[in-house]
């Protein structure tokens, strides 16, 4: 298969990668530091193909996606994201940071998308995966670009799976809880404490069973699932006198 992954050189992105490798897949990663690649594959750089990419540009994922693709394409795992960058108790919201938050985990994922559908509609099947998160199900005051930004992909993910598959192309929303990652270390500097934490390793695995699945939503671990149901259906007022969020 002809698997691609954005954000591939980093956290869940480059355990994927080196998921799809074992298994004897082609895999494509893009990111914008090849240091960082060199970094996530020590051992097997020449087994990766590496793309510099801002997902940002809708013209550079197009462009980025069909020349690794070169007409054929099984897999798009769409997993370059970030989030507040470092610990946000006690700091008012960065609405710089908030931009670009929802540039590159919404339009990011959009313009990853376009790179890879005319392709698999082509082709006449597809899996596309768009990499979320539990923080989706539900707004919080720590992080309200992420959650937004989340929240908007798990309904891309769905209507885009509606759209679609009647092409026999699937389109997953992937919404883990609490991995152990660089970019969750940024925020979290004690994760170690974050219930129900999971290694990228794993994490990685348990998604690229639900894509294989063609599950439209996969919320992982089942704790997690079962926390963000409960929370969703949780009277607001009772969740925001639990939730409230103070600068103080």
């Amino acid at each position: 298969m002809n698997v691609f992954i954005t954000g591939g050189t980093g956290g869940i992105g480059a355990a994927l990668a080196r998921y799809y490798l074992k298994y004897g897949h082609r895999v494509g990663v893009c990111g914008g530091d090849h240091d960082d690649f060199i970094r996530a594959f020590p051992d097997q750089p020449e087994l990766v193909e590496f793309y510099s990419l801002d997902v940002t540009s809708r013209e550079s994922c197009i462009q980025v996606i069909g020349e690794f693709a070169q007409g054929s394409l099984d897999i798009l795992i769409a997993a370059a994201g970030v989030n507040d960058g470092s610990p946000v108790q006690g700091r008012p919201l960065d609405f710089d940071r908030s931009n670009l938050i929802l540039d590159v985990n919404l339009r990011g994922a959009l313009n990853s998308v376009e790179g890879a559908l005319p392709m698999m509609q082509a082709q006449g099947f597809g899996s596309i995966a768009i990499l979320s998160s539990a923080a989706g199900l539900n707004g919080f005051g720590q992080t309200p670009a992420y959650c937004a930004s989340k929240a908007a992909v798990n309904m891309l993910c769905e209507s885009l799976s509606l759209r679609y598959a009647d092409q026999n192309i699937s389109v997953s929303a992937i919404m883990p809880g609490y991995i152990d990652t660089p970019l969750a270390r940024a925020t979290h500097p004690d994760l170690e404490k974050m219930p129900f934490l999971m290694d990228s390793e794993r994490a990685a695995r348990k998604i690229a069973r639900a894509i294989k699945r063609r599950k439209m939503r996969y919320v992982f671990p089942w704790q997690i699932r079962m926390v963000s149901r409960a929370l969703q259906v949780m009277p607001r007022p009772f969740f925001r006198s639990q939730f409230k969020w103070s600068e103080k």
